[in-house]
């Protein structure tokens, strides 16, 4: 996977906006990331998912959502370099 891409595609408001929309949606978070032009597998789309909402506190608005998204990235960064 391409993390400059999914670092892009995470730092855009209406990306996250759709992406909050999608949680626990392995498919969807799948075909929004793949509409932007990044390819994931299933696993990454879930991993990409668990991991932002690690640190998503419940009821979590807009907001809260992108602030764990950006906190993500980093953790997101090693694992899928890694693999």
């Amino acid at each position: 996977m391409d993390t400059a891409k999914m670092k892009e595609l995470l730092n855009d408001q209406k990306v996250v906006k759709i992406l909050m929309t999608r949680r626990g949606q392995t498919k969807g978070i799948q075909k929004l990331f793949r509409s932007h032009g990044l390819e994931v597998t299933m696993i990454e789309a879930e991993t990409i998912d668990k991991t932002i909402e690690k640190d998503l506190p419940e009821g979590a608005d807009e907001s809260a959502f992108a602030k764990a998204a950006q906190k993500a990235i980093p953790e997101l960064e090693k694992q899928f370099k890694i693999s």
